[in-house]
């Protein structure tokens, strides 16, 4: 069975403790910009519907910007130095899931190799900011437009 099958059912019976699970946690999320694109992904858990942001939950007293670094490691397999991340927004947002969250950016020159962590991301892709408008994007995506206007 393959991974995303396998993620849609375990989303769907799931789906009421992941929203326990995750309610009032706090997350870290990367824009990877190069150019006039950023990197998105599509978890394998759940419906796969949306694209989303690099990132996830922060660790038990983990500083959210070593949260998005680490986040970015385990997701896409970009390793780098924290200082290379620049936090968008000083406090937390509120997800209408009940969680908050943090902005970080990372601007780039080129494209990276991606290794994508197929037990986590079902894929990962560089989409051109203009063509945001044309495909299902996350709470997170839709507020980094509005900060970066």
């Amino acid at each position: 069975m393959k991974p995303y099958f396998i993620g849609r059912i375990v989303y769907f019976f799931g789906y009421p403790i992941f929203r326990v699970l995750i309610k009032n946690s706090t997350r870290a999320y990367v824009i990877v910009r190069v150019g006039d694109e950023i990197l998105l992904t599509k978890n394998w858990l759940g419906f796969q519907r949306k694209w989303r942001l690099p990132g996830g939950g922060i660790l038990g007293g983990e500083q959210p910007i070593f949260a998005a670094q680490r986040e970015l490691k385990e997701e896409v397999g970009l390793q780098l130095h924290e200082q290379n991340l620049v936090k968008l927004q000083e406090q937390p947002l509120r997800s209408k899931f009940n969680y908050d969250y943090y902005l970080f950016t990372l601007t780039l020159p080129e494209k990276p190799v991606l290794e994508v962590d197929n037990k986590e991301i079902l894929s990962a892709e560089f989409i051109a900011i203009a063509d945001l408008n044309k495909v299902s994007i996350s709470e997170e995506v839709v507020n980094f437009l509005r900060l970066a206007k």
